[in-house]
């Protein structure tokens, strides 16, 4: 609970002051006093990370939205009051867990992409490293997730199978291996 309630507040932080701040002022007019077209225009409160990296900034405000819904739908889950003490109710927590701590790691690497200064991103280096770490991070969250269902579906299979296995029966009272006493 007390994860997700800051992964929460992170990702709603983020949200509201995205990287690069947002706007102050409104912008019609360029500092000559002539008017600039639409698309170079903008709104006190809109954020400079669109208006600067626009397709970095849909794919830093989906991966920022699915951490917050994630973390918000465990702290309802958990409030909820449902059995969650069976496994599979554990094991779809720990899965929108995960699911919350991608999305912040993902959040911080579009992050750290947008305020690194164009000299630095020229290099490359920033952008392998960011790679890197994703394709890391991917990698490390699938071989969980397989792990984790493995381990789930085979004690699923011995419920199963437990269940579904002829109960021996318990011989009469007065009878032994050998026959009536």
């Amino acid at each position: 609970m007390v994860v997700a309630s800051l992964i929460a507040t992170m990702a709603f932080q983020v949200g509201i002051n995205p990287p690069c701040g947002v706007w102050q002022d409104n912008y019609k007019v360029n500092s000559h006093g002539h008017t600039i077209s639409a698309s170079d225009s903008h709104k006190a409160g809109e954020s400079i990370f669109i208006h600067n990296h626009p397709e970095d900034y849909r794919q830093f405000l989906i991966a920022n939205t699915a951490g917050l819904i994630a973390s918000l739908s465990i702290i309802l889950l958990l409030m909820s009051g449902l059995p969650l003490r069976r496994r599979i109710f554990m094991w779809i927590l720990m899965v929108i867990t995960w699911i919350a701590i991608t999305a912040v790691a993902v959040t911080y690497l579009f992050s750290i992409s947008v305020i690194t200064p164009e000299k630095e991103r020229e290099k490359q280096t920033i952008i392998i490293l960011i790679g890197l770490s994703l394709y890391i991070w991917l990698g490390l969250m699938v071989l969980l997730l397989i792990g984790h269902t493995i381990r789930l579906l085979i004690k699923m299979v011995r419920k199963l199978i437990k269940y579904l296995s002829p109960k021996e029966r318990i011989q009469g009272s007065g009878t032994t291996s050998h026959g009536t006493v």
